[in-house]
């Protein structure tokens, strides 16, 4: 069991009202003491998936009483050890609820989706090293160059500011994760232009056709990214699911359209554009089934039109794209 401390500065004035709140609400152990300024801070002891709670009270309180400050803590060790069966059932109905609050997510993907200098020189060297795996054949090559490309930031942000219809981070994330593609597709470009008899291996022939199984593999980084982020678990190798998605068709269509091979461009375009979609899909599911919602009851309907508007459109384009691939697929001479 993951523990947390949420301690909550407040003034005496509100100080009742915040004390019937913990009552009502399943932690562990609570305390408070007065500071010399006339304010009181409450200390609470609780799993981590009912922080979100308790954060939720605190905000309401803030905006009446603007001194009230909220601070979220790790709990590396409690002693005696906290039992499991101090909680209600009602709280194990909860189970699947995410361990960071909604707060916490925005902060970390706010910085995940932003577009600076050092974000596009990753991208710009894991796409040359992507080139020199692919053109290569070399299969440890390639799977450094996605180790280090920071495609899972925007990703998760885009998904993220869909489910909570936050419209300056869904600005952010498309500005961050297209202008990383069109970097790479780019910059894979250059350098096919400068390639003499640049060779098909099998590792750029396997990013130029769409199968099912492209579209299980993008369902499940995205799935496994947000499951990994919401439960504040590592999240290395999820970037490099991430990636494996979306950096070697961007490279590969890159490296076709400057060959001038357009036919192969056009299946790792598509391959490209599934996996994105896929991504998307899975990641908003499992944001929805973990509970990441607003706060407010405003904030949560004009939430939920924007999440089921992209469900729709991320729908419509799966389909288009899947059409686009079979016509694709059935072209004469592939």
């Amino acid at each position: 069991m993951t523990l947390r401390m949420v301690q909550i500065t407040i003034s005496p004035d509100h100080e009742r009202t915040l004390q019937r709140a913990i009552e009502r609400l399943e932690v562990f152990h609570s305390w408070h003491v007065s500071t010399g300024d006339n304010l009181t801070v409450y200390h609470c002891v609780t799993d981590a998936r009912e922080v979100q709670r308790i954060v939720d009270v605190a905000q309401s309180l803030i905006e009446h009483a603007k001194e009230t400050r909220v601070t979220v803590l790790p709990v590396e060790l409690a002693l005696p050890r906290q039992d499991p069966s101090a909680l209600s059932s009602a709280y194990f109905d909860r189970g699947r609820g995410a361990s960071v609050t909604r707060e916490e997510l925005r902060s970390k993907l706010a910085i995940g989706a932003r577009l600076t200098t050092d974000y596009l020189l990753m991208v710009i060297l894991s796409t040359i090293v992507a080139v020199i795996g692919l053109v290569g054949d070399n299969v440890a090559v390639v799977v450094g160059a996605m180790v280090i490309a920071p495609f899972l930031g925007p990703n998760l942000a885009l998904a993220f500011a869909t489910t909570m219809g936050d419209r300056k981070m869904l600005i952010e994330a498309l500005k961050s994760l297209g202008a990383g593609l069109g970097i790479a597709v780019a910059g894979a470009a250059g350098l096919a232009l400068f390639w003499p008899n640049l060779p098909d291996t099998s590792e750029i022939a396997a990013r130029t056709v769409f199968g099912i199984d492209a579209l299980i593999l993008a369902i499940a980084s995205g799935g496994a990214a947000v499951l990994a982020l919401t439960g504040a678990a590592p999240m290395t190798l999820v970037g490099v699911m991430v990636a494996v998605a979306l950096l070697p068709p961007a490279t590969v269509l890159g490296l076709k359209l400057g060959a001038g091979d357009w036919v192969n461009a056009e299946g790792a375009a598509l391959l490209l554009m599934i996996n994105i979609i896929g991504l998307n899909l899975s990641a908003k599911a499992i944001l929805t089934w973990k509970g990441i919602s607003p706060r407010r009851w405003a904030e949560k309907s004009g939430a939920v039109r924007s999440r089921w508007a992209t469900v729709a459109l991320w729908l419509l384009a799966l389909i288009i794209v899947a059409v686009l691939a079979y016509r694709h697929q059935r072209l004469p001479g592939l």
